[in-house]
């Protein structure tokens, strides 16, 4: 296996070296790690057709966890989250997580119990997390791989340790897991040279030939998230380049892209069509792009219903984007920003369901499991009054704290009987 485009340099043959072999040993995970699935078979991992998969950050860490990154996207800075210096509004529900492996943040429920948060750097906390998976019949996930943090040694290593994590959950659970590069606030200067070392490596580590590794066409599926957003690192011959090199080297390469690719207007870049047609499969980003279910409706029809024949017409993969709500006050310290986009008891959410199997796309991407900081999660999440922390401005579900993983298995259903 070569590389065909020569952009891997020579000077950095024997560091590529080193870390293939370390991810190697990383990595490798052992037999014994798969086991039966009790409550209904397994993921078919070989083809992203009518799937549902939802984005997975991992990014959440705490000071026990042994990874050196702190209180790292739940705090803004090195101490405890408080009501003042918390970065998420949408509270977990923490319930079932091993408890002596939480960490205390100071704060105290409305209960007058500990209010206590979770770690990805944990095994235990995303078992957790794909058991729920498992009982609510969902696919997988795509595992978000943030440039930004493997950039350093501290932060590849904490990034490969959720990556180890969801391997063994997903292949334990009989899910499927993808790679998503995520090129927000990468420098340009290193952006190729980032991706293609650590995709090289991931390819030459066992990591894509996990039986929960998804697939398609016998290609292992790998998305890059960002590139042609306005703001975003990434001209277009370098974008272009990323995308063939990985085909080349034997990708199935699903492109994250702006909600107006087609376009090229609004959010995206001009001149980039021809980047996102070499993309194998589009993922339109419309988080914060309506607000209502009417918003939705009518971007449903201007953008999302051209948007698919396009994509389809020239062979390539489609899904849309649904997401059940949006509220990011303490992540912004803004509180008018809270709940800005209200999840409507989940109303909002089904309009997206409903209109995204009317579109007959190829799969469906749901923003996120665990994102409590813009408040997409669809993990279970604290459900009154009395489990959120008895100071500040926090987002609950009263309808129920495992809601969204509920209308997230009928998506999947409906999607699959489509």
């Amino acid at each position: 296996e070569g590389d065909p485009t020569g952009m891997m340099r020579r000077a950095s043959t024997a560091r590529a070296a080193r870390a293939v072999a370390a991810a190697v040993a990383l990595f490798c995970v052992a037999a014994q790690c798969v086991a039966e699935v009790a409550d209904g078979g397994r993921v078919d991992a070989s083809s992203i057709e009518r799937r549902v998969l939802i984005g997975y950050q991992g990014w959440f860490d705490t000071p026990n966890d042994g990874a050196l990154q702190g209180w790292k996207h739940w705090a803004h800075g090195s101490d405890p989250p408080s009501a003042s210096d918390a970065t998420f509004d949408l509270v977990p529900d923490t319930s079932e997580y091993v408890q002596d492996e939480l960490q205390a943040t100071g704060m105290v429920l409305n209960n007058g119990a500990p209010f206590k948060v979770f770690s990805a750097q944990l095994p235990s906390t995303v078992d957790v997390h794909f058991s729920w998976m498992r009982q609510y019949g969902l696919d997988g996930v795509w595992l978000q791989r943030f440039l930004t943090d493997i950039a350093s040694p501290t932060g590849k290593n904490a990034r490969d340790a959720v990556l180890r994590n969801v391997r063994q959950s997903a292949e334990r659970h009989g899910r499927c897991f993808s790679v998503m590069y995520d090129v927000s606030g990468a420098p340009d200067s290193t952006l190729v040279e980032e991706i293609q070392r650590d995709w090289w490596e991931l390819l030459h580590s066992n990591v894509t030939e996990s039986a929960a590794y998804l697939h398609e066409g016998g290609k292992p599926v790998v998305a890059v998230w960002g590139l042609g957003f306005e703001g975003n690192p990434g001209d277009h011959d370098t974008s272009y380049n990323i995308v063939n090199w990985m085909q080349l080297n034997g990708a199935y390469v699903v492109g994250g892209v702006p909600f107006h690719w087609r376009t090229g207007t609004g959010d995206s870049k001009a001149g980039f069509e021809d980047v996102y047609a070499k993309f194998d499969g589009v993922v339109p980003w419309s988080v914060g792009r309506y607000d209502s279910v009417a918003a939705y409706d009518s971007a449903r029809a201007a953008v999302q219903l051209p948007d698919v024949a396009a994509a389809l017409g020239r062979g390539q993969s489609y899904a849309p984007v649904i997401w059940p709500g949006f509220s990011w006050a303490n992540l912004q310290r803004d509180p008018s920003l809270f709940d800005s986009i209200p999840r409507q008891g989940g109303k909002f959410f089904e309009a997206q369901i409903s209109g995204a199997i009317s579109l007959a796309p190829s799969w469906i991407f749901v923003a996120m499991f665990d994102e409590v900081n813009e408040s997409t999660a669809i993990f279970k999440a604290a459900n009154s009054t009395a489990y959120v922390p008895s100071q500040g401005q926090w987002l609950y579900l009263e309808e129920g704290s495992d809601h969204y993983l509920k209308l997230t298995q009928l998506a999947t259903e409906k999607l699959r009987a489509r």
